[in-house]
């Protein structure tokens, strides 16, 4: 007891007395000297921030030097007054997210009462941090080309930052679909996102949680590498934007933005038919092409609009601003053919299937298109043809029920298959927007809360009622308190205190406004249930599936975070001590893929006949399949499944500390010093709901069961939970226009698999009532379609009849495990070394080498996958045991067995904002090398295809994770990214013209031009193979003949599969036996040439009034953006036949004031 009553008073005293960095403000620090050089100690030095009028004070310590902190991101004059000197003021610093601003002063001896102006720029260089990122002020922010104003597309803007999707930051912005980077060789899941100082994660997938609109954004500050000991959990980039505050004058804005397919581009993909044959509208179905044969332009109709205003409450004092954003990006209707069964078959007729004719004895002379009564025998063998496929009997009730309700249509033309159409839309819409108040309680109390709310929803129509729609929703609140005090000029505290609330949804809504189970007469729906249950057909001449599963998901996130920040500055250091404290909570729905509607599968197994052997010319045998349209009829479905709708509540905890000093052993030289730690509990279930395996013994292990935890596996908080971050800046033989960086530091990252851990979606807390008829006898010994699910019961596996591994638990089921011994967070070392160089008042330019070698990743491995033995032989795998083995289906173990590592040289010119010029031009010379792309690899689980090529989910080789080892799926040789942003000097108030006349400005002044560039080379890819080495691999690659073969890239001869060849298909070839041997990523797709670029025009209303009319083109020079070449062995291996980005123009109105 007295242990614990100690642990709890020590962590209410780091709560309340200890720091933390996640810093959004910004600092001024400098030595104040005389003439002589000699230090002046007392002198008071202010900073006043210009458009709020607030001050700051201090004074300067015996060592003549003084520090300024928090001060929020903005411009501010610097005055500095001692005794027997004049005053000194320094104006127009401009400071920016996280910058020490290092500003030296040297008086001169005068009256107090005379002010000496220094005029030289404002500091550029960071000569007082070792860490490298990118900062973009609200100039930059407002001004470029973004599509959908997305702000995550200006990670894009600093060195060693790519992404795989270009796609994926120009559609509508929700959580799991918006794009996020890959920063110096990390995974995209690595970034962490901080919102005025608020956790900004979704943290099941690791996804931005908030994109606030880009109006409303006072700055973004990217930390690329070597972030100082007060950030935490992350391996990439540390992503921090600030929210706009009010000031004494009243600023803001109004806007509208569109998009629309008029006026876009055709996608490279869908001219790939050009020359086909037209095919125009018929038999009541849409053209399928236009007039050239090309595909049709995706549909495209985007408005955003909205607005902002800021101002004083009291002046001096109180400060509020908020802001609106709304979007609706919708696809309207598109038509897609449907295959409904005809008149002729809904009344049994199905003599079309058989286009070879009857005999006389009305039995189809080509068997494979006959069909056979299941209720002719009671064996399948012994069934005898339907008389010209011709049903007379036994027909469902309720499948009839279907077939003659108005909500199943007709067929608008005499086909078998596309005789019907679906009209489909889809839509995001967008209502979001911040409030943000700033209290200035006196010159050593700030405080500032912001709240930010936003409501998404994606709902999908079909004109088909059956189907159903669907309705995703994002809703978001996020809020936090931010309170500074001054105790004295070298002693400060800041302490915040924020939460967020994420609940995502997916849904789905019956526009019928009917029972329809009750309607049609399908028993045992569960209650509440009124979805049509989703029919699955299988086999050959397949009607369309219909109905819907009702499959529900639900993650509700909640994000709980409390911080305080202790500032000491003692001589020449400056200390920070920190504590942080998260509490994330995810509540989970998990209905498993069957939906709370159900599911029921016909494939023709019913009115085939396996004792049929009907014999092909090249001496091959097969039976008749049946028709799964005929069992449908027939109401014998050959399986019936539904989800039993499970609730999971997952917790976890992490706990951080850090100390650092600033210190400042010479006027030239800074050395920054860190330490962290975290403590990071594991996730668990908050009712015990996970199941978890000895790897070894094969045990199945419950959670708060048999002495287990209830987390089942041991979150690492060992020894390599400190984080050491030690760097240095230094301008040598006191040159001000250079400087030289360095720093080394680990930084650690927690990451998960999926939502949360998976370990819940293992029985017997993930086991769906389902029974699968083989074919059999009839009548049926489980369900009909008119039995619906009534016959269906709970699985009945008990979490005895679990542990006991029975059948009725583990049968087909595919299972998750966690290693318990080697599950531990991701551990980088990051280094740099970089040369930084101020060129003129404006402009700098960097080049320094960048590396990262991190270990302990997230890999996902199949544990049942067998053994190769070195003499041939296959042997079981030494997971799980023969039981386990023998039942399940596929069984994946999270452990922490990837590494990677990350070497380059980057390069920066930059350009701050001069004379109506901005610009930063960045080039990475890199090379990455690792094993695995982990469990949340784009394309490798199925999400999507992408420039980059077939992230490898799964080893070759469980047993051999280094024959993985390769080019990373994200790594890019070279890649040079910028932007420009340029007020044309041609106008009223400008260089040229600065006299004109009002209508002559009218048309030649007030121009703007802006772009944004991206080039870089293509991404790696592996050569994937079919698995002949017995094992049942994961990721099978191919052989690889000799060094990877380009082809000139021309257009495909292959046969109904357009494209353009990348890759000699003779490159490589299917391995006989054993695993292939190409190297993962040895084959490079296309690369990226992509410029976006905006003109705009404003139109002074009044001195402080004006109108912006703009026009903005995303990949302007409509340069294809291939994806990655099909990388399956076979004629089509190397084929590039998909694109994504064609040109999309974009206009706006904006009215500022």
């Amino acid at each position: 007891m007295r242990a614990r009553i100690a642990l709890c008073s020590f962590f209410m005293f780091l709560i309340c007395t200890f720091a933390h960095g996640q810093d959004i403000s910004a600092k001024i620090t400098g030595t104040v000297t005389d003439a002589s050089g000699a230090v002046v100690a007392g002198a008071e030095v202010t900073a006043r921030e210009i458009s709020r009028g607030t001050t700051y004070d201090t004074r300067t310590s015996a060592s003549g030097s003084y520090y300024l902190s928090p001060l929020p991101v903005g411009q501010y004059t610097l005055k500095i007054t001692a005794q027997g000197f004049s005053s000194s003021e320094r104006s127009a610093i401009t400071l920016d997210q996280a910058q020490t601003a290092r500003i030296d002063i040297a008086l001169t001896v005068g009256q107090a009462s005379q002010t000496v102006e220094v005029t030289g720029a404002p500091p550029l260089l960071q000569t007082d941090a070792s860490y490298l990122g990118t900062v973009l002020d609200a100039h930059a922010n407002v001004t470029l080309p973004l599509a959908t104003r997305n702000y995550q597309q200006l990670t894009l803007l600093t060195p060693g930052a790519i992404t795989t999707n270009p796609s994926g930051f120009t559609g509508p912005q929700s959580s799991f679909q918006g794009g996020r980077p890959y920063i110096n060789g990390n995974r995209e899941q690595t970034n962490n996102y901080i919102l005025d100082g608020m956790d900004n994660n979704q943290i099941d997938n690791n996804e931005v949680a908030f994109s606030p609109s880009v109006d409303a954004i006072q700055e973004f500050n990217l930390i690329s590498q070597n972030a100082p000991a007060s950030y935490g959990n992350y391996l990439g980039g540390v992503v921090s934007v600030t929210i706009k505050s009010g000031s004494n004058q009243f600023h803001g804005d109004a806007f509208e933005f569109i998009r629309n397919d008029v006026f876009n581009a055709n996608t490279w993909a869908n001219g790939l038919t050009r020359g086909n044959p037209f095919v125009p509208a018929q038999n009541g179905l849409p053209a399928q092409n236009n007039p050239d044969g090309t595909g049709f332009k995706p549909k495209l109709r985007w408005n955003e609009f909205g607005g902002s205003i800021g101002g004083p409450i009291i002046k001096d004092k109180l400060f509020f601003f908020v802001d609106y954003q709304g979007s609706r990006f919708d696809q309207p209707a598109t038509a897609a053919p449907f295959t409904v069964m005809t008149t002729a078959e809904r009344k049994g007729d199905f003599s079309a299937l058989c286009t070879a004719g009857f005999n006389a004895q009305g039995v189809c002379t080509n068997l494979a298109q006959q069909l056979y009564d299941p209720h002719s025998a009671g064996s399948p063998t012994g069934r005898v043809p339907f008389l010209n496929n011709q049903i007379t009997g036994n027909i469902s009730p309720a499948a009839a029920n279907i077939l003659n309700s108005p909500l199943y249509p007709q067929p608008i033309n005499g086909n078998l298959t596309n005789n019907q159409i679906n009209l489909t839309s889809s839509s995001t819409n967008t209502d979001q927007g911040d409030v943000k108040i700033d209290w200035v309680a006196s010159q050593k109390d700030h405080v500032y809360g912001r709240y930010s709310q936003q409501r998404i929803s994606a709902p999908t129509n079909n004109g088909l009622l059956l189907q159903g729609d669907s309705l995703n929703t994002y809703p978001l609140y996020n809020g936090v308190i931010d309170y500074s005090h001054s105790f004295s000029a070298t002693l400060l505290n800041n302490f915040r205190l924020g939460a967020s609330y994420f609940p995502v949804t997916f849904s789905n809504t019956n526009p019928t406004g009917e029972n329809l189970p009750s309607t049609f007469g399908i028993a045992g729906a569960a209650p509440g249930q009124t979805f049509l249950p989703q029919m699955l057909f299988a086999g050959a001449f397949n009607a369309s599936d219909f109905g819907n599963n009702n499959l529900v998901q639900q993650f509700h996130d909640t994000v709980a975070q409390i911080e305080d920040t202790v500032t000491l500055i003692h001589g020449k250091h400056t200390f920070n001590f920190g504590f942080e404290g998260y509490r994330y909570i995810t509540n989970i729905l998990y209905v498993g893929n069957s939906g709370l509607a159900g599911q029921i599968t016909f494939n023709g197994s019913f009115t085939g006949n396996p004792g049929v052997v009907i014999r092909g010319a090249n001496g091959t045998t097969s039976t008749p399949s049946g028709l799964a349209e005929a069992d449908f009829l027939l109401g014998l479905p050959q399986n019936v499944a539904v989800g039993n709708g499970t609730d999971h509540s997952l917790r976890n905890n992490l706990y951080a500390g850090f100390a650092t000093d600033d210190w400042h052993p010479l006027s030239n030289l800074t050395i920054n010093l860190g330490l962290r730690y975290e403590v990071i509990n594991p996730r668990s279930d908050a009712h015990n709901q996970e199941t978890n395996y000895g790897l070894f013994t094969g045990n199945v292990e419950i959670a708060g069961m048999n002495g287990n935890s209830s987390s089942l596996y041991n979150q690492y908080n060992g020894p390599t939970n400190f984080q050491p971050r030690i760097g240095f800046s230094w301008q040598p033989n006191g040159d001000k226009a250079m400087v030289v960086r360095g720093a080394y530091g680990i930084s650690n990252f927690s990451e998960t698999t999926g939502a949360g851990n998976l370990l819940f979606q293992n029985p017997p807390f993930a086991v769906q009532p389902n029974v699968t008829n083989a074919g059999g006898t009839v009548p049926l010994p489980s369900s009909t379609l008119d039995e619906g699910f009534s016959t269906l019961t709970a699985p009945g596996c008990t979490a005895a009849l679990a542990i006991a591994q029975s059948p009725l638990c583990f049968a087909n089921a595919g299972i998750h495990a966690y290693d318990p011994n080697n599950t531990r967070p991701a551990v980088s070392q990051q280094y740099n070394l970089t040369v930084q160089r101020q060129i003129g008042n404006s402009s700098t330019f960097s080049i320094g080498y960048v590396g990262q070698k991190t270990d302990h990743l997230m890999a996902i491995s199949l544990i049942n996958q067998k053994v190769l033995e070195a003499n041939g032989n296959i042997a079981p795998s030494p997971y799980l045991n023969p039981t386990l083995q023998s039942l399940v289906g596929q069984a994946r173990l999270t452990s922490s067995v990837g590494y990677s590592n990350y070497n380059a040289l980057q390069t920066s010119f930059q350009q701050r904002l001069s004379h109506g010029l901005e610009f930063q031009a960045n080039y990475t010379f890199a090379k990455c090398l690792g094993n695995t792309s982990g469990f949340f690899a784009q394309y490798g689980d199925g999400n999507g295809i992408t420039q980059a090529g077939n992230n490898h989910f799964f080893f070759q080789n469980t047993y051999n994770p280094a024959a993985d080892y390769g080019r990373c799926d994200q790594n890019l040789t070279n890649s040079f990214n910028g932007f420009v942003t340029y007020d044309l000097p041609f106008g009223r108030g400008r260089q040229f013209g600065s006299n004109i006349p009002r209508a002559a400005d009218l048309v030649i002044g007030g121009w703007q031009a802006n772009t944004i560039l991206q080039f870089h080379d293509g991404f790696p890819f592996t050569a994937q193979a079919t698995d002949n080495s017995g094992t049942t691999s994961g990721f099978a690659r191919a052989d690889c003949n000799g060094q990877p073969r380009n082809t000139p890239y021309q257009r495909s001869t292959l046969a109904g599969n357009p494209g353009y060849t990348w890759f000699d298909p003779s490159s490589v070839s299917q391995p006989t036996s054993g695993f292939g041997n190409c190297s993962v990523g040895s084959f490079t797709g296309p690369g990226l040439q992509a410029v976006d670029f905006s003109v705009s025009k404003s139109f002074h209303i009044v001195e402080s009034q004006s109108l912006q009319f703009r026009a903005e083109a995303i990949n302007a020079l409509n340069h294809p953006i291939l994806n990655a070449p099909n990388s399956s062995i076979g004629p089509s291996f190397g084929l590039v036949n998909a694109s994504q980005g064609e040109r999309n123009l974009q206009f706006a109105l904006k009215y500022m004031f």
